[in-house]
């Protein structure tokens, strides 16, 4: 009897190449602190609720628009070849060409800038800023004259873009206020555990990143370096917690984040277990910190939402 056929990649521009490239399993790192920021709302008698489910997807569609451009200029800029593993190949086994993927990354900017438009429309010109900022700053990650990712800009960034700013923007979009120190600060712990996942990528692919002549913070502070600023990383986020209880942001529900410890844990045992860049069986280190996002983030938004509810914060 022969062998079944190992499946390969899916055909050149068809629906299953789009929706690979769109790196859909990550949609949660904006997905949590966009949650999280509706939550900061709660409590408040002029919330439009009904447009919830509008900064969800205008959140995730700016995060899906960075996949695409990621994974096509890091194509066109040799950082993504034929020889990696893992992360999307649509690009670099060629079942999407650079102009479908260019094309493809403009339609999701443009429909998140859509969205916005509504927003506007309905609570008013505060959530220009914002939105605005974070469209353009997800745009230059990888595009543009001086696409910051190459120049080991990409961690300090995203801790902002995917984090206070995310979170403050959909409090701003629900609410019509332009400010609201609790919704900023707030977004701290989700930015924190983003930005540790883009390090543990980095972490990986150090030795990818030399040879394509691109910088990262890894780069910068060396393989020991890397490790111990993935650990302080995720560190800060579970400190963040009980500091933003202690000042009255969050209600004391909040500790319950406490629980996913375990969690964390065994990505730091993973993390020491490396002795080099590359080295296999260190790969799940991306993915097994992007869960870690999702489920702080989910116990986060769940206990602060009964917070809201029962009157503890807000």
């Amino acid at each position: 009897m022969s062998a079944l056929p190992l499946p390969g990649p899916p055909p050149r521009g068809t629906v299953a190449a789009y929706v690979a490239a769109l790196r859909l399993p990550s949609v949660t790192c904006s997905l949590v602190p966009v949650a999280l920021g509706l939550v900061m709302a709660g409590g408040r008698d002029d919330v439009r609720w009904w447009l919830a489910p509008v900064v969800l997807l205008a959140g995730a569609l700016v995060q899906l628009g960075t996949n695409v451009s990621n994974s096509v200029e890091d194509f066109v800029n040799g950082v993504d070849t034929p020889a990696m593993e893992g992360n999307d190949r649509s690009f670099v086994d060629g079942t999407l060409t650079v102009a479908q993927g260019r094309r493809y990354y403009r339609a999701l900017f443009g429909a998140t800038v859509v969205l916005g438009a509504v927003i506007v429309a309905v609570t008013g010109p505060a959530i220009v800023p914002v939105g605005l900022l974070g469209v353009l700053a997800a745009w230059s990650y990888t595009v543009g004259p001086f696409p910051y990712k190459y120049h080991a800009l990409g961690e300090p960034t995203i801790v902002f873009l995917m984090g206070p700013l995310m979170t403050l923007g959909a409090y701003t979009a629900v609410t019509g206020d332009a400010w609201d120190p609790a919704a900023f600060v707030v977004g701290f712990v989700p930015g924190l555990l983003v930005v540790a996942v883009l390090t543990a990528n980095n972490f990986v692919d150090m030795d990818d990143d030399r040879r394509a002549g691109v910088r990262t913070v890894p780069l910068l502070v060396g393989f020991r370096g890397a490790r111990r600023l993935y650990e302080l990383e995720l560190l800060g986020a579970y400190l963040a917690v009980p500091a933003l209880v202690l000042t009255g942001v969050l209600g004391w529900p909040a500790l319950t984040v406490f629980l996913t410890l375990p969690i964390a844990w065994r990505r730091v045992v993973l993390a020491r277990s490396a002795t080099r860049p590359g080295q296999p069986g260190i790969e799940p280190l991306v993915y097994g910190t992007a869960g870690l996002h999702a489920v702080v983030g989910a116990v986060l938004v769940a206990a602060e939402a009964v917070s809201r509810a029962t009157g503890l914060t807000g």
